[in-house]
């Protein structure tokens, strides 16, 4: 933050400030600190600093249309396959949702009037992915033969109850 040394000088200093961010704030908007800004001539009273908000880009999260928010969740194969109760990690904070049974990766969940908080709130679209997880020993592994061996039929007639589910 820039600031007056005693010979008149402009220095960069740093200072720790605690700064509250307004719900629905926009990328672009400012931020006016009252009285935080650059000391005034001759003892004068100190101007105002203006904070521009930028928004940290996250690769499993974007905004469009200005309040719709998209995130990309991570869900394990037997979530997708019996689906139940989850909580996630958004940007309003922990949010417990309902995943529906059978879900595939790459269908979203529409969640109204949880994207950007605003005075006609967007909607939170949360895309699934689902992750196998990694076979770290014996048992791992038997179980996941033990699920091959059970739908080994499904593979081999290519009948399967969701037609969008493949091997």
């Amino acid at each position: 933050m820039p600031t007056i040394d005693e010979h008149g000088r402009i220095i960069q200093q740093t200072k720790t400030m605690n700064v509250k961010i307004p719900k629905g704030i926009a990328e672009g908007q400012q931020i006016r600190l009252s009285g935080q800004g650059l000391p005034g001539i001759n003892g004068g009273t100190s101007g105002d600093l203006y904070l521009k908000i930028r928004f940290h880009e996250q690769p499993d999260l974007y905004v469009k249309n200005k309040k719709d928010v998209c995130q990309t969740i991570d869900i394990f194969p037997w979530q997708a396959v019996l689906g139940g109760k989850t909580v996630v990690s958004t940007i309003g904070g922990k949010l417990q949702i309902n995943l529906p049974a059978n879900s595939q990766s790459g269908k979203s969940i529409r969640l109204k009037g949880k994207g950007i908080p605003a005075k006609d709130a967007g909607d939170l679209y949360l895309n699934i992915r689902i992750v196998v997880p990694a076979v770290e020993n014996e048992a791992d592994r038997a179980a996941w033969e033990q699920l091959s061996a059970h739908f080994a039929a499904c593979r081999e007639t290519g009948v399967t109850q969701n037609k969008e589910w493949t091997l």
